[in-house]
């Protein structure tokens, strides 16, 4: 059963730093070496230095990106750039953001720490698989640091709205703080520092089950250090800090929540193997050519259509889109006959089995491209982007050979395979926005 409370955050301190948006960073698994420079650039104090520092040639075991992130930790924090809330809170958040096509939505959530549990207790589930280097990378920087830089992202359902009925107390208020980011996202923050309030809040969630969407890593490398301190520590029954992690909490049936897709864009492959793979696709699938040639039809209005189409069909049948250049796109629904028991391996249900991104790893790139799963984690073939645009791009600059474009996968799908206790390939789901690292820190 989800245990929550407050926390005293450490926040930025705006009268030191004047424009705050210039501090705050993306989570560390979405920043590109290109932008991790952009970031030191952006301030002498972006939060980048302590969640994904740079590394030299030099570094050695004592000295290195984790210790000089804990340097820059301590350094901010006795200078008063980083303040300590002197009482304990939970922080109420809201997101307003634009999609693509226009939509102007308002995500809201809180920020409190949660008590770890282990998987299968309960109380949390994941729903991705995780991968060992990124593990290692976060385990490094809490060891060194004693802090939680960047919360873990979770949803629940709340379909009364009770945390939100106590959060609306504090919305009528201007925010105490309020950050409109680079990426033109408005970040807005509350503190509810009422005891009672804070309960309220707490005995809501207490009966939740808690998804996590964002932070698989994190929240596992959140359990290795519980167990790391409590060998250190030796066993004790008494509470300590480190049995409890930031996490934000997003309501599932909310409107103002959105998942959006990771586009996968191909590289690196010998040529041969993309060869005659639109024949052999459509030994799999039902293929329909949307092609553009810039004057009749522009190709804003095929991919428009693509995503249309894509959106439509894809509600009954896996559907894909594929692009590869030569004003063309191509458009590839599953065949009604084919089994998915058959095509994805394991033993997983066929509603896991039958997600749009288990049916793209097997069938296309494991069976027709010969990408193996240990080929994902190398990120030498693959390119996961949540930008289509972009992905299509690298197709056209010829860095990429190939753009397969995916459906959004849904909350529902999200939540029965995590209660089943299955995981989806790595990057199946981007929630967006991202909540930015910097907006509340955690001292352990």
């Amino acid at each position: 059963m989800p245990d929550i409370k407050p926390l005293k955050g450490i926040l930025y301190n705006k009268a030191m730093i004047g424009n705050l948006s210039l501090v705050i960073a993306p989570p560390y698994d979405v920043i590109p070496p290109d932008d991790q420079e952009h970031l030191y650039e952006r301030s002498p104090y972006n939060i980048v230095r302590l969640i994904k520092g740079k590394e030299f040639p030099q570094d050695t075991a004592g000295e290195n990106a984790y210790s000089r992130a804990n340097k820059y930790f301590q350094r901010w924090l006795k200078e008063g750039l980083l303040v300590e809330d002197q009482s304990e809170a939970i922080y109420s958040c809201q997101d307003e953001y634009r999609l693509q096509d226009g939509t102007i939505k308002i995500r809201k959530g809180f920020l409190a720490l949660f008590r770890l549990e282990d998987f299968g207790s309960g109380g949390i589930y994941p729903h991705e698989r995780t991968l060992a280097g990124p593990k290692e990378n976060r385990f490094r920087l809490m060891q060194a640091c004693s802090a939680n830089f960047s919360a873990i992202f979770s949803l629940y359902s709340d379909p009364d709205r009770m945390v939100e009925g106590v959060m609306d107390k504090v919305w009528k208020h201007p925010p105490d703080m309020e950050i409109l980011s680079q990426e033109k996202i408005l970040h807005r923050l509350w503190k509810i520092s009422d005891p009672a309030d804070c309960n309220r809040i707490r005995d809501a969630m207490a009966g939740q089950k808690v998804f996590i969407a964002d932070g698989h890593h994190r929240y596992e490398t959140a359990l290795r250090y519980q167990r790391f301190m409590r060998e250190k520590d030796g066993m004790s029954n008494d509470t300590k800090p480190y049995d409890y992690c930031l996490m934000y909490f997003s309501n599932t049936d909310d409107e103002g929540l959105s998942v959006l897709p990771y586009h996968r864009v191909i590289r690196n492959l010998p040529r041969g193997v993309l060869e005659n793979l639109e024949s052999r696709l459509r030994e799999w699938f039902d293929v329909k050519v949307i092609a553009y040639d810039g004057i009749a039809v522009t190709e804003a209005t095929a991919r428009k259509d693509l995503i249309r189409r894509m959106a439509r069909l894809g509600i009954n049948r896996p559907t894909f889109g594929l692009y590869m250049g030569n004003q063309r796109y191509q458009l590839l629904t599953l065949k009604h006959e084919v089994n998915v028991d058959e095509i994805v391996p394991g033993k997983g249900s066929i509603a896991w089995k039958s997600l749009d991104v288990n049916i793209l790893h097997s069938l296309i790139f494991e069976r027709l491209l010969g990408i193996s799963p240990k080929d994902f984690e190398k990120k030498e073939t693959l390119i996961f982007l949540a930008d289509m645009i972009k992905a299509i791009h690298l197709v056209n600059m010829n860095t990429c050979q190939a753009a397969l474009l995916v459906n959004p996968t849904g909350i529902d799908q999200v939540k029965n395979v995590a209660l089943k206790g299955e995981k989806m390939p790595q990057k199946s789901t981007f929630f967006y926005p991202k909540l930015p690292s910097g907006l509340v820190i955690r001292r352990i």
